[in-house]
């Protein structure tokens, strides 16, 4: 397994449930310049591509090259990512200088640069892996939905290792002015990207044994929303010693305002005998990242097991019209070293 993780310096936790560093008041943004370094690419070069293409490229070399992997093995990997809005902040001055000047003001890259694909593309070329490649455009549960399809895939022996990751950059005016219409704060917006290098049973420290999205019936409770995703892991925690399980929890600010009644939930669908340790990521990680929320989630939950403070960990990942479960164990075989920023 491997890990990997771009933030905004303001939004970087000390550890997965601990606070943040930096100053909470600046602009959620990656400097340009660690960016850059980070993707390992020119500035030339990264005139040609959104910001969200950066940040995927950033945190999946991270992840690859955490995972230690080599070779024919790297070749052969493939990727699932998750987005929800795509490249704005390429895409925004473009049609305001085609709207002002005309044609000529935009430029022939704004294609590939912009549409939701453009991560996953830019990996695979950059990192010349050639395996299973998969793009989802969807809320912020798109992440937990990529390592679904990818634990099939492993499963089925179709592919060896998977990519699975989320990415957006939301810092551009139509987006914010969008997010902000639609009763949100746009101050809380941040951009970011984090992925995770998922391989064969026995070959990992983690494994992911259950991940599912479902729907929000119109009406339906929290607790009948939670209910309809949980129930294949039911069983699990039935047979599991109390204690050393932990909830991450990833939603958008408004309802993560009900952290508190969502974990008691939980624990009450899984009939956990103590309250489990919870780590709320709009807290945690104060803001909005849309589409990267599930998966810095899954990058908190295999955070936590790395550390061997649990064994257990169950991702929720809440928007407002879909609810996602991710179940993922650690596993008796021997640790990888890890990097990170």
């Amino acid at each position: 397994m491997g890990t990997g993780l771009v933030l905004p310096p303001n939004r970087r936790p000390d550890r997965c449930s601990g606070g943040v560093s930096g100053e909470t008041g600046a602009v959620g943004i990656v400097p340009d310049a660690e960016l850059l370094e980070r993707a390992g690419l020119t500035r030339r070069h990264a005139k040609k591509l959104d910001r969200f293409s950066l940040l995927a490229l950033a945190a999946a070399r991270e992840a690859l090259t955490d995972s230690g992997l080599s070779g024919e093995q790297r070749r052969n990997v493939g990727i699932i990512v998750s987005t929800t809005v795509a490249g704005w902040s390429v895409t925004e001055p473009q049609l305001r200088g085609l709207h002002r000047e005309g044609l000529h003001r935009v430029s022939p890259y704004l294609a590939s640069a912009w549409f939701p694909a453009a991560p996953q593309g830019q990996v695979t070329i950059q990192l010349g892996l050639t395996g299973f490649a998969k793009t989802i455009a969807t809320d912020r549960t798109g992440a937990v939905e990529a390592a679904a399809i990818a634990g099939r895939l492993i499963r089925r022996g179709t592919i060896g290792h998977v990519l699975v990751g989320g990415v957006d950059a939301p810092i551009a005016p139509f987006v914010m002015a969008a997010y902000q219409s639609a009763g949100g704060n746009a101050e809380d917006l941040y951009e970011a990207s984090a992925f995770l290098l998922l391989g064969p049973a026995g070959t990992s420290p983690v494994s992911i044994g259950h991940c599912a999205t479902r729907p929000r019936r119109p009406g339906a409770s929290l607790r009948q929303s939670l209910r309809s995703v949980v129930a294949p892991i039911r069983r699990v925690f039935a047979e599991k010693p109390a204690g050393d399980t932990a909830i991450v929890l990833d939603a958008t600010p408004p309802i993560a305002d009900e952290c508190s009644r969502i974990i008691t939930c939980l624990a009450a669908e899984l009939k956990l005998d103590a309250p489990p340790a919870a780590v709320c990521l709009p807290q945690t990680v104060p803001g909005d990242s849309l589409g990267a929320g599930s998966a810095l989630a899954l990058h908190a939950a295999v955070a936590c097991l790395l550390d061997g403070e649990f064994r257990h960990v169950v991702v929720i990942s809440i928007d407002r019209k879909t609810v996602g479960c991710a179940y993922l164990v650690s596993c008796p075989v021997q640790r990888m070293h890890r990097t990170g920023h």
